[in-house]
């Protein structure tokens, strides 16, 4: 399986807190067709720091065939939430895609349940061909 692309889709310093849902934060439309290119895709989410000890961040997965807001199929296509500590980070996980959810169109969605998470996300896009 032939690598297409690794880049990284997603860094910033986002806030959260209060009660669910939590504000949510989205990559860049620049790299939606990129995203939609690949056959599979892996996602690395990095939490980098955080300003609260115990702080939650949620990563999901987004897919569309066309680019309206309203449009994309998600959130809960796939995702993974987990907790840090301020003692173990930076926190890493790896997140499949799965290969039927994967559209013309694709973008992360990344929220946290506490201010201040500073968070990157790398994608790595794989071709079958």
């Amino acid at each position: 399986m032939a690598r297409l692309f690794n880049v990284e889709v997603f860094s910033k310093t986002i806030n959260g807190g209060g009660s669910p849902p939590y504000a949510r934060y989205t990559s860049g439309e620049q790299f939606y067709a990129l995203l939609g290119s690949a056959d599979t895709i892996i996602l690395q989410v990095i939490l980098e720091a955080t300003e609260v000890a115990a702080t939650t961040v949620t990563v999901e997965w987004q897919t569309t065939n066309a680019t309206e807001e309203n449009t994309w199929q998600g959130p809960g296509v796939s995702g993974a939430a987990f907790a840090a500590t301020t003692a173990d980070q930076p926190k890493v996980v790896f997140i499949q895609v799965p290969t039927d959810k994967i559209g013309s169109n694709g973008r992360v969605s990344v929220s946290s349940d506490q201010p201040g998470a500073t968070v990157r996300v790398i994608a790595c896009g794989r071709s079958n061909g």
